[in-house]
């Protein structure tokens, strides 16, 4: 079975869960200023509502990667940090696939106005039903 480094376990199975560090993330994300809005039955259902509204498509991954990957976190283009009035705004929030989101936080840190303005072309092209054939449409916006 292959191996990874742990920094607090040592050398462990590739697939182990280090425990102290989940203790770690966990503490952190107690301490977040937008966590009772993620734990809010109001966001829970405008989250679903997104989700069945795209169809549990990852709109970037349609339009600028053009595969079809499943949408499941919902990601505030605005993010609620910078401006918490528009935490239940639909018009803020689009669904994404896991690695993707990931990607589109990293994405933030170099170019957020590009970024956002890619998110929100993605939400105008499906607003407007544009669908497989616009696969890849937004490739050169990566």
């Amino acid at each position: 079975m292959p191996k990874k480094s742990c920094k607090h376990c040592g050398i462990v199975s590739f697939n182990h869960v280090c425990p102290v560090a989940t203790k770690e993330r966990n503490a952190q994300d107690a301490k977040r200023e937008d966590k009772s809005i993620y734990w809010s039955r109001r966001w829970r259902r405008m989250r679903v509502d997104v989700l069945e509204y795209q169809e549990y498509i990852c709109l970037w991954s349609l339009y600028v990667d053009g595969v079809i990957r499943e949408a499941s976190p919902c990601h505030h283009i605005i993010p609620i940090i910078e401006d918490d009035k528009r935490a239940y705004d639909i018009d803020n929030v689009i669904g994404l696939n896991k690695d993707v989101h990931d990607s589109v936080h990293e994405l933030y840190k170099t170019d957020k106005v590009k970024t956002m303005n890619t998110l929100r072309e993605c939400m105008r092209l499906w607003d407007n039903n544009v669908r497989t054939d616009g696969l890849g449409a937004l490739a050169d916006m990566k």
